[in-house]
């Protein structure tokens, strides 16, 4: 069974104007909503792969009802912890510009975390928990750290997806995967990666940190594996006309734990890329047809 965590999910309200942002009276003239969040986005495209999963973390509120709601319809299964508030509200704006505001979402004390935890915990030896986004209000950069380090002795496998401080500590406990995109990899290195080489050294020095595996998204240019035993692996993405990023990389670690099930590691790094490239192509995730076509593809 595959566990999807986020901590922190969102209800993105994107509006299309006509004209240019202005103080005063602006009116749309479409507009679209998505539940989203990093672990949301990993569920919703394991379950169109076939995937079994289960989407856990944190709701709050009319939206968090409508994110478990939305997941129901899409037949993925949902043990979501609820907390006091409203789950996060992240308004786009697209017309001359882009604009973006993003809510903060509620605040998760530290009962609601212990009983996160301890669900994760009753996941069976060798299931997989996907730790991915932003941490919550009130959640310590150290939360990732702290969930890994409960679930390493049960042999369950833990991947992790997320940026800055929270990644940098969890690093540590020695996750089974990571999938840092090149901004998140270079932000732990403390340098700006710009060839190739580059990433697959930076991608092993994070292995003597701790990190087991790591797959490294790089957007266009697609994707390295590097595994423990020291394999470097290496995809590129295939040319697409980009109409949206948002949930790619989430898109490319989903098929690529899809692809692992079945296929081997260079099987499934191909799947992935060309997973993550469909929905980067796509107006949102890319859809069951889509998917279910690539992944059946020899």
């Amino acid at each position: 069974m595959i566990y999807t965590v986020t901590l922190n999910p969102a209800v993105d309200y994107n509006v299309n104007l006509d004209s240019p942002l202005k103080a005063g009276m602006n009116r749309t003239h479409d507009e679209t909503i998505h539940f989203s969040g990093k672990g949301v986005n990993v569920s919703v495209i394991l379950n169109r792969l076939g995937a079994e999963n289960i989407a856990t973390g944190f709701i709050a509120g009319f939206t968090g009802k409508a994110i478990k709601s939305n997941l129901s319809l899409e037949g993925i299964k949902t043990n979501f912890f609820e907390v006091d508030g409203f789950t996060r509200i992240n308004l786009k704006i697209k017309g001359e510009q882009e604009t973006e505001i993003n809510g903060s979402g509620p605040f998760v004390d530290e009962q609601s975390l212990k009983e996160l935890i301890e669900y994760l915990k009753t996941a069976n030896k060798d299931d997989i928990v996907v730790l991915s986004g932003s941490l919550a209000r009130g959640l310590s950069n150290d939360t990732y750290k702290r969930i890994i380090n409960d679930l390493n002795p049960l042999a369950i496998k833990t991947v992790l997806d997320t940026s800055g401080e929270a990644l940098k500590l969890a690093i540590s406990a020695s996750p089974f995967l990571i999938k840092p995109n090149l901004a998140e990899l270079s932000y732990v290195l403390g340098k700006k990666l710009t060839v190739e080489k580059e990433v697959i050294d930076g991608a092993k020095t994070l292995q003597k940190f701790g990190a087991q595996n790591i797959l490294v998204s790089m957007g266009s240019l697609g994707a390295v594996l590097v595994l423990k035993d020291g394999t470097v692996l290496r995809e590129e993405a295939a040319e697409c006309c980009v109409v949206n990023t948002v949930g790619a990389g989430d898109s490319l670690l989903a098929g690529f734990l899809a692809a692992t099930q079945t296929k081997s590691a260079r099987e499934a790094l191909k799947k992935a890329v060309k997973i993550g490239t469909a929905t980067a192509c796509s107006d949102g995730l890319a859809s069951k047809n889509i998917l279910t076509k690539i992944f059946n593809d020899k």
